[in-house]
This record gives structure tokens, sequence and C-alpha cells, in this order.
């Protein structure tokens, strides 16, 4: 297969033309059946189609002869992850972190998975490591952003858990619902649903850690709900 040809099966792959991609990958591999490159392009290939047995089958015998190839063992971790097999993605992404320690991809791929399975702490420690790794990586900036959002987000609306509520008094739960139900009544009605989220995430959750750590903040956590999620004029 020339490298023309080569280069053309990747333009297809890139604009969503995997199955055209995969019948020139097939034809170059009957030709050059050791080519690396080759196979790893036609695993690709499967995984858009979702044909997750023979991408993985192609990658495993890759593996075989290239045990230590971080590109191979990153992107079976992403096809198990796309089968649904968690465990071995999980099993894959943290080999291809030893291998490559020091590539921010690496951990931005193993912080994806961790925060669709729920792990957010674990996927803003990885978007971290992958942002200090590599500082212009926008995407995994502005997913270490919302990952972090996303986490307060959570923590800020865990106050309706039992577990929460037992550290408030029933005057402190009966301002914050009433002045909670206000915000996201204006925003469903149209009235601001980014602003009151910025609200529950930034500003409402600092002042809560402040209440749940210490009895004498709560008559000014108080005021501040009342004051519309305001600090007073100083």
């Amino acid at each position: 297969m020339s490298k023309e040809q080569l280069r053309r099966a990747l333009e297809l792959l890139q604009n969503g033309s995997a199955a055209e991609a995969a019948e020139l990958l097939l034809i170059a591999r009957k030709e050059d059946p050791e080519n690396p490159e080759i196979q790893f392009e036609l695993s690709r290939a499967y995984l858009k189609q979702k044909e997750w047995k023979s991408s993985i089958a192609l990658l495993d015998d890759l593996l075989l002869r290239f045990p230590s190839n971080a590109d191979f063992v990153g992107q079976r971790g992403v096809t198990h992850f796309s089968r649904g097999d968690v465990k071995s993605a999980m099993a894959d992404m943290e080999r291809a972190i030893e291998l490559e320690p020091d590539y921010a991809y690496r951990y931005a791929c193993r912080a994806y998975v961790r925060e669709r399975t729920g792990d957010l702490r674990g996927a803003i420690a990885d978007y971290e490591w992958a942002v200090r790794l590599d500082p212009e990586d926008e995407v995994a900036r502005n997913n270490l952003e919302m990952a972090r959002e996303k986490l307060q987000y959570e923590q800020a609306n865990a106050i309706h858990r039992p577990k929460t509520r037992a550290h408030l008094s029933d005057e402190e739960i009966k301002a914050y619902t009433e002045e909670y139900e206000k915000k996201q009544s204006r925003a469903e009605a149209g009235e601001g649903r980014e602003e009151a989220k910025r609200i529950s995430l930034k500003t409402l959750l600092g002042e809560m850690r402040m209440t749940l750590k210490a009895r004498e903040k709560r008559k000014a956590f108080l005021r501040f709900i009342r004051n519309g999620f305001k600090m007073p004029p100083q």
C-alpha cells in the first residue's frame, strides 16, 4: 500500500467513513500483513464501526509483538471502554501511563473514563496532571473545569441527603431549601439557569463548608442566604 493510499484511509477515518477506510486497510494488510501501522489503523476503523471484537483482536496481536507500545495499550483501553468493559479499560489506561508517565494525553484518557463512571475526584486528579504536563492543552483544561464544577454541584445538592442534613439545624435546612427551590424555579422558568447553577457551585458551597465546620458561623450563613446569596455590605 502506498503512502498516498494510507493517507486516503486516514482521511476517510477522520471524516467518519470508517467502512470505506476499513476496506482500503484490509487490502493493504493482505499486501503487507506485518505492518503495525496498517493493523493499528484498521483497529481504529473497526472501533468506529462498533466492531469491538475485531478491533480488540487486532490490538491483542499487536501487543503480543509490541508489548511496551503505549499507543496500542491505550487504544485497546479506549476500545474496552467503548464496549462497556470498564475494568479492562482502566487496566490498559493505567498500563499506558506506566509506559509514558510524562504524556499528558494518557492522564486525560483515564480522567475521561473516571468521570464517565462517577469517579469525579479521580478524574479531577488526572485532568490536573494532564494540564500540569501540557499547560497548552485547552481540552484537558476545559474538562478539568467542568469536572470541578460538576463535583461542586453534587456536593451542594448533597444537602438534600440525610447524611449532610444531619449536620445542619432545622432552621438552616428550611432557609436553604426555600432559597434553593426559588433559584431552581427561576432557572427552570428561563430566568437564569446558568446563573443559579454558578451560585450553587461557587458561592454557596464555600459558605456551607464553613458552616459545617464551625457552629459560630451559622448566623452569618443564614444572613447570607436571606440576603439572596450575597455578602452583606461591609
